[in-house]
């Protein structure tokens, strides 16, 4: 992060960029006098107080090494949470045939749909409430009010709010079997 605000802004202060990363001041001073002596950064005085920090080469190698890391380890999240999400649509029995609902447009909707598609579903809907997207992955995400529970197989329900969707789909007499949530308090169940 440091060197990501050095990059944006080399003159920045001590003071700034101790706010900006969150940490005292004496501890950024820290961070700083750390980060030159590791060739990260040089340290230049302009004049009394006035310093600018640039990246050296050593530097931007450390922070493409960092990103690539984040972006490794975000993917591979990806992939684990995704791999699960076929496993456990593999056991509800759903083919070709099939149509799924699913409830929500977050991230995890967005895996849930790419999850059934990796399964061989293909007949797939969007729904959702008043706060969420209008479009989805480029299809249109109709009013959860609006379901037709008896039109699909299984209804994948990925918001948090799974009881509250529940009672709303029992009451339009969706099958317990017939719903499939995937966050309980915002944790995967």
């Amino acid at each position: 992060l440091i060197l990501e605000e050095i990059n944006q802004n080399p003159d920045i202060t001590q003071r700034q960029l101790s706010r900006k990363v969150g940490v005292a001041l004496g501890v950024g001073n820290l961070l700083l006098k750390n980060l030159a002596k590791k060739g990260y950064i040089k340290v230049t005085n302009l004049s009394w107080k006035r310093w600018i920090y640039v990246i050296t080469p050593k530097g931007l190698t450390r922070k493409i090494n960092l990103t690539v890391a984040y972006i490794d380890s975000f993917l591979g999240h990806y992939r684990r949470v995704r791999n699960i999400l076929i496993e456990n649509f593999s056991s509800l029995t759903l083919n070709k045939e099939s149509k799924v609902a699913i409830v929500g447009t977050g991230e995890l909707a967005e895996l849930a749909y790419l999850a059934l598609l990796d399964i061989g579903v293909d007949e797939i809907d969007m729904f959702g409430n008043e706060n969420d997207k209008h479009v989805f992955l480029g299809m249109n995400v109709v009013s959860i009010q609006d379901i037709e529970v008896n039109d699909y197989s299984k209804i994948v329900v990925t918001s948090d709010d799974i009881d509250v969707i529940n009672a709303s789909l029992k009451e339009r007499s969706a099958d317990s079997n017939q719903i499939v949530g995937l966050l309980k308090n915002g944790n995967m169940v």
